[in-house]
């Protein structure tokens, strides 16, 4: 399988406001989960752990409400309250791109 390195990228969410969504402690009161494959002629990539999860240089870590622990597919959405979370803002806290022809990096798919 094809993998992108654990966490966020450089150009994704290092703690900052992303998309309307801060990066604080982590709330369960609304909590679910969202699985997400992608595939690659035929081959599937591994969505990574650790997204949305902020280590701190204190030692810390704040969460996004869309996150991820491990490398399974399996977005963890927990927020304070009921929301509309999309797909676009958890590639923009992961830091890759999102669009009809271009999918986490992988740029030149068939619109």
């Amino acid at each position: 399988m094809i993998q992108w390195p654990e966490g966020d990228s450089k150009d994704g969410g290092q703690g900052q406001d992303v998309d309307g969504l801060q990066c604080g402690q982590m709330d369960e009161t609304y909590h679910v989960h969202s699985h997400l494959s992608v595939f690659l002629n035929g081959e599937q990539l591994v969505v990574p752990s650790h997204v949305g999860i902020v280590e701190k240089t204190d030692g810390t870590e704040c969460v996004y409400s869309l996150h991820t622990h491990d490398p399974g597919g399996r977005i963890h959405i927990e927020a304070p309250q009921p929301a509309t979370f999309t797909l676009g803002q958890f590639f923009d806290i992961f830091g890759y791109p999102l669009d009809r022809t271009n999918v986490g990096g992988i740029v030149g798919l068939p619109v």
